[in-house]
């Protein structure tokens, strides 16, 4: 294994704790709360599929600069990326550079963020990212299966 892959999977460890200890459990969780959050992440999934797929034109603005294309792939993005970071240690991370981003961003900067992942996915057919969602809950369902 190169060294650079080596040290991607060793950052990409490294950010998966950093993100597990910025947030301490203080309470164990049950097998029925964790099927009542899958539960309740596949609805919201259904619910927000269903939204998007009610609008007859995507391109439409829904503020300033964002249509509804837009924010379906602002949603799947966040899916890709926590998808991404459950497989930390899985290969070399796909973005060089957004781990150290990750950890170093904040509420005020979030939009920087923001604009380099979804820069990643230049196609804004809103149905495309909502097929793209889907499987990306799945992923996180499926890795939060045995939690």
């Amino acid at each position: 294994m190169p060294g650079s892959e080596r040290g991607e999977r060793a950052l990409r460890a490294q950010q998966a704790a950093r993100i597990l200890r910025a947030a301490p459990v203080i309470a164990s969780v049950t097998q029925g709360q964790w099927d009542a959050v899958r539960g309740s992440l596949r609805t919201t999934c259904e619910r927000f599929t269903a939204l998007v797929s009610s609008v007859p034109d995507a391109r439409a603005r829904v503020t300033a600069k964002w249509s509804v294309a837009d924010i379906a792939v602002h949603v799947m993005t966040v899916a890709w990326l926590d998808t991404t970071l459950l497989q930390a240690g899985a290969g070399p991370f796909p973005m060089p550079g957004v781990l150290e981003q990750v950890a170093a961003t904040a509420v005020d900067d979030v939009h920087g963020l923001n604009d380099r992942v979804m820069a990643r996915f230049p196609d804004r057919d809103a149905s495309r990212a909502l097929g793209m969602l889907a499987e990306h809950i799945a992923l996180i369902q499926i890795g939060r299966a045995h939690v």
